[in-house]
């Protein structure tokens, strides 16, 4: 974007005047007085360097400002790493911030995981890589130790619960679709199995209790129409059928219309709200009654006594302006409170600048590097 000379600035830019290369530039909110145009690839990322070499710059526009590096290095510095040489096949690991003298090649898999260990064997490494160091685990046990456990010798079948960090001398086969779920349970009954995997230790519960017990729910028996609703932590003694789709939400209320189910079903409870409000209230907006057309402005959590219906588009992002002109709307949808601008400082005013002023041969330079037109 352009500016006229004294005028109040685009993006935070004081300049008299650009020269067109620059506009790509300075939209970034950088200001430097001219800048060579193979200067902005990396400008464009807030960089002022005087001169890079074409090279640097896959570097440079990553915030790195060093004076020359060879090639090979771009890859590694541009994630902000200086080191002086590194060998080629240091780099899979150096971009990942590890700076390490000479790491053999099989130690790559590893040290990439910020793990630097003078060397594991090839076996070791499925392990390694989450940042475990073992002198030497037995093949079995990796699929446990991957998870962070260090045991000296588990038994086969114990690993498909010592993966979940449960350390149990031995378990009952039966019992571990349930403690690999960290519950230690001396024996369950099959039937209990559904509910104990979710961490509820409970003696012997009926069948038709078990879809509310797997939610952490312990009640001495509930009915049948009941559950619907105490899967969802709510202990009420007997809700009328109507009340379910409420009572899910969490919400306790003795008796409500059926008209007021669409907005309790989110938290609100209002003794009656007429049919035209609930579009609203849905949104945790209580107001004793709204016009029809405030409603696509208060579903967004605004209170306005009455707003013209051109002002909708522009209250609905939460600003209230007495009254905007209609060609004032692209720019206040954008929180922006502007007296009067021309229309063809609306591409720039929707960035939230304010400018006094722009020649319209300077936007229409800026449209095109913005790509808005």
């Amino acid at each position: 974007m352009l500016l006229e000379r004294n005028a109040r600035p685009a993006h935070h830019v004081t300049l008299s005047d650009l020269r067109p290369h620059q506009v790509s530039y300075v939209v970034h909110h950088v200001a430097i007085p001219d800048l060579r145009p193979h200067q902005f690839s990396c400008t464009a990322h807030h960089v002022a360097i005087p001169d890079l070499r074409p090279h640097q710059f896959s570097c440079a526009v990553h915030h790195v400002a060093i004076p020359d590096l060879r090639p090979h290095q771009f890859s590694c510095t541009a994630h902000h790493v200086a080191i002086p040489d590194l060998r080629p096949h240091q780099f899979s690991c150096a971009v990942h911030h590890v700076a390490i003298p000479d790491l053999r090649p099989h130690q790559f898999s590893c040290a990439v995981h910020h793990v630097a260990i003078p060397d594991l064997r090839p076996h070791q490494y499925s392990c390694a890589v989450h940042h475990v160091a073992i002198p030497d685990l037995r093949p079995h046990q990796f699929s446990c130790a991957v998870h962070h456990v260090a045991i000296p010798d588990l038994r086969p079948h114990q690993f498909s619960c010592t993966a979940h960090h449960v350390a149990i001398p031995d378990l009952r086969p039966h019992q571990f679709s349930c403690t690999a779920h960290h519950v230690a349970i001396p024996d369950l009954r099959p039937h209990q199995f559904s509910c104990t995997a979710h961490h509820v230790a409970i003696p012997d519960l009926r069948p038709h209790q078990f879809s509310c017990a797997v939610h952490h729910v312990a009640i001495p028996d509930l009915r049948p129409h009941q559950f619907s609703c105490a899967v969802h932590h709510v202990a009420i003694p007997d809700l009328r059928p109507h009340q379910f789709s409420c009572a899910v939400h969490h919400v306790a209320i003795p008796d409500l219309r059926p008209h007021q189910f669409s907005c309790t079903a989110h938290h609100v409870a209002i003794p009656d709200l007429r049919p035209h409000q609930f579009s609203c209230t849905a949104h945790h907006v209580a107001i004793p009654d709204l016009r029809p057309h405030q409603f696509s402005c208060t579903a967004h959590h605004v209170a306005i006594p009455d707003l013209r219906p051109h002002q909708f588009s522009c209250t609905a992002h939460h600003v209230a302006i007495p009254d905007l002109r209609p060609h004032q709307f692209s720019c206040a949808v954008h929180h922006v409170a502007i007296p009067d601008f021309k229309s063809y400082r609306f591409s720039l005013a929707v960035h939230h600048v304010v400018i006094s002023d722009l020649r319209p041969h300077k936007v229409q330079l800026s449209h095109e590097s913005l790509g808005h037109f």
